[in-house]
């Protein structure tokens, strides 16, 4: 079904793609990563590439002293030492890591464990692969604390090729080609021509062969298979992008506003209970949610509030505050969300306030046909937050354009619109005066959502935020979120490129 993406650009998700499955799902794998090893330790050990070697669950059995391998075995647990052999410079030039251990195998392993003072014994055993994954220090992460380099891994659209069952190649065409391109012109393999276009054609053939010859991938098939997949995810995590958390932080705390728009059918009530139970509890599988605890302002004191990071001079009575302290960096950071819904009084107001003031603003509810949230019945022009004109006449009322009066702040802001096909506020959010890329971040739809998804994707841009997970992480989770049978939900990241 077709998807929007960057620019506009259709892209065609066809029934059928041209995908080649294996034989059988193979165990998924770890290909090594690039970490920093010192100083010491082997030729191997040096080249900071080998350690995951000890964590690879094809190698399992040989990390753990109960098996080796020899000539004639085949599978992952081959084609994973025989890159890191290649990587620590022990070259295979006739076959590769082609994953069968035959006779040049044994002689590049002979060398390598010449040169590390052990027995030339030509098997793969415990000491040998001690040896070429190098001291067991921890690798040097790619992002900030926590962030794991498998954002396209977990990324629903290419779940097949991670687990080993499918196999994507030249004329296959979709989503899971667009996120593939999308990773490889983020990890530095250009795609002039024809970008991520979702089409896996010759540009993108020749820019996974060079992929491959790099990660010692050999032959280079210009294929998306497995390895493939972990060599680019490791590749890519090393340039992946991030909200502006200096910015967002700078005075420890984080005020954040999810706002819930009217359905007519009753949805919103439904969706306020899904993000509270969210924002509660202590993330237990007895007890979900992301720790916050609600604070009462017309109960709290003037003291309670300010300890919870709450100016008591500005605090709205009419609102629901949850609030909790995370850590991020080593330090202290106080989390301030505040629930609007149609049961607020004047919410439309309140969200109007926010847009110009808050640091994470969210919004949950219908899309209005691209002209904005609304807080009350599709007939009232009450309840809307006008950005722009719909576009399709006829389906809604509206007044002036709310967008045109705000004041908005030239501080640093991250927002996230889930509604039916919110990319249409982009144009006018972008033509604001004193916003732009480097202050202004969106996270948008650019298909149709549902009601009991509305909320937990707003759940989840505030958990990757104080979890200090990287966009390309949130977007694949939001995804995740919003997979309809048969089709997967398009999501644009805009903004972020300069961060």
């Amino acid at each position: 079904m077709p998807s929007i993406r960057d620019g506009g650009r259709k892209v065609t998700t066809p029934a059928t793609s041209n995908t080649t499955p294996t034989t059988a799902p193979k165990p998924a794998t770890t290909t090594p990563t690039p970490a920093s090893w010192g100083t010491g330790g082997p030729p191997a050990a040096r080249d900071g590439f080998q350690g995951s070697l000890r964590t690879d669950p094809s190698l399992a059995s040989v990390a753990a002293g109960t098996a080796s391998l020899e000539k004639g075995a085949k599978g992952d647990g081959v084609k994973a030492f025989q890159a890191a052999l290649m990587k620590a410079g022990y070259a295979l030039p006739k076959y590769g890591a082609d994953g069968d251990f035959g006779s040049e195998t044994i002689g590049a392993l002979k060398k390598f464990q010449t040169d590390s003072g052990l027995t030339p014994s030509g098997r793969f055993d415990k000491a040998t692969l001690d040896k070429l994954a190098g001291p067991a220090a921890p690798p040097k992460p790619a992002g900030p604390p926590g962030e794991p380099a498998t954002y396209l891994l977990k990324d629903p659209a290419l779940a097949q090729v991670a687990s080993g069952q499918v196999t994507l190649s030249e004329g296959a065409k979709g989503d899971g080609v667009v996120k593939l391109q999308e990773a490889l012109q983020l990890a530095g393999y250009k795609l002039p021509k024809y970008g991520a276009d979702g089409d896996f054609g010759g540009e993108t053939v020749t820019a996974l062969k060079s992929l491959q010859s790099k990660a010692g991938l050999n032959p280079p098939t210009g294929r998306l298979d497995q390895a493939t997949l972990q060599a680019l995810d490791t590749a890519a995590a090393g340039k992946l992008k991030y909200p502006e958390f200096g910015k967002l932080f700078a005075d420890g705390k984080l005020n954040s506003t999810i706002g819930v728009g009217y359905d007519e059918a009753g949805s919103h009530r439904a969706e306020t209970r899904e993000i509270v139970k969210g924002l509660l509890g202590d993330g237990t599988a007895a007890n979900p949610g992301q720790g916050y605890r609600e604070l009462n302002p017309r109960t709290a004191t003037p003291a309670e509030l300010t300890a919870a990071g709450i100016d008591p001079g500005t605090v709205d009575k009419d609102v629901r505050y949850f609030v909790k302290t995370f850590q991020h960096e080593g330090k202290d950071v106080k989390s301030v969300v505040k629930l609007i819904t149609p049961e607020t009084p004047n919410a439309k107001e309140k969200f109007a306030k926010d847009m110009e003031s808050s640091e994470m603003v969210m919004y949950s509810g219908h899309g209005r046909y691209g002209s904005g949230p609304d807080f009350d019945d599709i007939n009232s022009t009450a309840g809307n937050f006008v950005i722009g004109d719909p576009y399709e006449q006829g389906h809604v009322q509206l007044g002036a354009n709310d967008l045109n009066k705000a004041k908005m702040t030239k501080d640093y802001q991250l927002m996230m619109f889930a509604g039916c096909t919110t990319f249409k506020y982009l144009d006018e959010l972008r033509a604001k005066q004193g916003k732009d890329s480097k202050n202004l971040d969106l996270m948008v739809s650019t298909d149709l959502l549902y009601w009991g998804n509305l909320g937990p994707s707003n759940l989840e841009m505030l958990s990757s935020v104080t979890s200090g997970r990287s966009v390309n992480e949130m977007h694949a989770r939001v995804d995740t979120i919003n997979a309809q049978p048969g089709r997967k939900t398009s999501w644009k990241a805009d903004g972020f490129q300069d961060n």
